[in-house]
């Protein structure tokens, strides 16, 4: 009789009814979470639309890469040089043949500058544009902002994006490779550093990941988004973001042999599978944390 005494007791205190609202919070947050996500919002062709645009803008960003190598060729001589032997190491043809390819290349390094740039800009403001538009649909915004409000907003927070990306990833992968190297005045790899030194490698991606869903979060959708719901969103897609990272990075060191099988195609694929898997990181977080903001509301 004493333990179902206990039992009752427990049930009837307020610890425990605060528990179970607290744990029934918990699961409606996370069903209308997941059904929104796979059913309602229908986040998987909206990351596929995140994705084309992203895919395209590879072109535009190669047209500027000749464009600004061009610029490099045409100023230095060493790097004309180089470059002119490493494509004949690599592709065995006539010295006159890569000669006029390279000549060429530095004729129209303004014209594919140009070209690059404005394949960029339009890239970027479609993408900017879908993911404008998800947000919209994810956090139940009634009516999107104006054409040149949004426009200006692209070009604002798309180079912003791409940077904080861009230098997480960097930092990642400069740890994965540069973690067997010593360091000079140490004398130790930078493997077997301080733990705050791993604990850098590890966190400062991290906070770089959750400072940009965090933006996109609270600053796209045409509506005032609660703080912590934001917060919340920015910390799940950051999380997931990151072990995506870790995931890859086991790819690339126990399956990549693949690649001699399949050639390019296998690279693509990574690629193209790893851009649709970070846009619907995106989606996901901003799920969790409108879905959050609703069962808030609704409770």
């Amino acid at each position: 009789m004493s333990l179902l005494s206990s039992i009752a007791k427990f049930t009837s205190s307020p610890f425990y009814s605060i528990l179970r609202r607290k744990v029934i919070f918990f699961k409606t947050w996370m069903k209308e979470a997941f059904v929104h996500t796979f059913f309602k919002d229908n986040c998987a062709l909206m990351a596929a639309a995140i994705s084309f645009y992203a895919i395209l803008s590879a072109i535009p960003l190669f047209l500027i890469f000749i464009s600004v190598s061009g610029f490099i060729l045409h100023s230095s001589t060493q790097a004309f040089e180089a470059v002119t032997n490493i494509l004949l190491k690599t592709f065995p043809t006539s010295t006159l043949a890569i000669f006029n390819i390279l000549s060429d290349l530095i004729q129209r390094k303004t014209v594919f500058g140009l070209i690059g740039l404005a394949g960029l800009t339009w890239a970027a403001s479609r993408i900017f544009s879908v993911v404008e538009n998800s947000m919209n649909i994810v956090w139940k915004v009634q009516k999107g902002r104006a054409y040149w409000h949004s426009k200006f907003l692209s070009l604002l927070l798309v180079p912003i994006s791409v940077l904080i990306m861009l230098s997480s990833l960097a930092f990642t992968v400069f740890y994965t490779v540069a973690k067997d190297f010593k360091i000079p005045l140490i004398g130790i790899r930078v493997s077997e550093a301080t733990m705050v030194s791993k604990l850098f490698a590890i966190l400062l991606p991290l906070i770089l990941g959750f400072f940009l869903f965090f933006l996109i979060y609270k600053i796209i959708p045409y509506r005032k988004i609660d703080t912590k719901a934001a917060l919340i969103g920015a910390i799940c897609a950051s999380s997931l973001w990151e072990v995506a990272k870790f995931l890859f990075d086991v790819y690339i060191k126990h399956y990549a042999h693949f690649q001699k099988i399949y050639g390019s195609f296998g690279t693509l694929a990574v690629m193209f599978f790893w851009i649709y898997y970070s846009s619907f990181i995106v989606l996901i977080g901003a799920e969790i944390g409108s879905n959050y903001e609703e069962t808030k509301r609704n409770m």
